[in-house]
């Protein structure tokens, strides 16, 4: 709960991430992340079987392509902690009864067919999930269990408070990401101003730093 999604998994990924940023420039968009843990195209992507029109549009009349479609709980996880271009973070969906039609494929919507030559249809649930329902079930236990609960300061931490731009945490994703970054007044040229414009709203945004003390742990207070 204390670290950002970055540092999980192969510790090879972690230190190309850190090699990255020690070399470079100061004067730049220095960042360990050049993806973020959130953005438009993560929930479209997660929503693809439930809201098809939010991906439709978001791809310009098409669906993504069938190998990077949402596809296996499986085939996330394994990204989440060996990709250097995925460090996403779960919407939360993911913890809610009622949102079986995320995983199941109940429209019969063409996605078209895998390089493995498997048709994209409902989603690869884990072993230990029997339905969608279950998979849901057991997340949303897991969310409220004494161990979340009780180091649920240091995830508030990351993402609201004292580490969320954080060097020391592993913690720092791209400039822009971050509110205040961009002096708008600096940037004269209409194109670079949408290019910018453009580019914090398809990347992801870090929410409003909220807390700049550690935040107490559960029942300290």
């Amino acid at each position: 709960m204390a670290k950002p999604i970055g540092t999980l998994g192969d510790p090879n990924r972690l230190q190309q991430f850190q090699e990255r940023y020690e070399e470079t420039p100061n004067d730049t968009e220095k960042c360990l992340y050049r993806t973020h843990y959130s953005s438009p195209g993560y929930v479209v992507g997660f929503h693809v079987r439930k809201h098809p029109q939010w991906m439709i549009k978001f791809q310009s009349g098409k669906y993504d392509d069938p190998n990077r479609l949402f596809n296996s709980i499986h085939e996330e996880w394994s990204s989440c902690l060996k990709s250097p271009s995925c460090v996403k973070e779960l919407i939360p969906e993911f913890f809610m009864a009622d949102q079986k039609e995320m995983f199941v494929n109940a429209l019969e919507l063409d996605f078209g067919t895998s390089a493995s030559g498997q048709d994209v249809k409902d989603v690869g649930l884990p072993n230990w999930a029997s339905s969608p329902e279950d998979f849901l079930k057991q997340h949303s236990s897991a969310l409220e269990s004494p161990f979340v609960s009780n180091d649920l300061n240091k995830w508030i931490d990351s993402i609201f408070g004292c580490s969320q731009n954080s060097k020391e945490a592993n913690n720092v994703f791209h400039p822009y990401s971050y509110e205040g970054s961009v002096d708008w007044s600096q940037i004269k040229d209409t194109e670079q101003k949408l290019m910018v414009e453009t580019w914090i709203n398809e990347f992801g945004q870090t929410p409003r730093q909220l807390f700049k003390e550690p935040h107490p742990k559960k029942g300290t207070v």
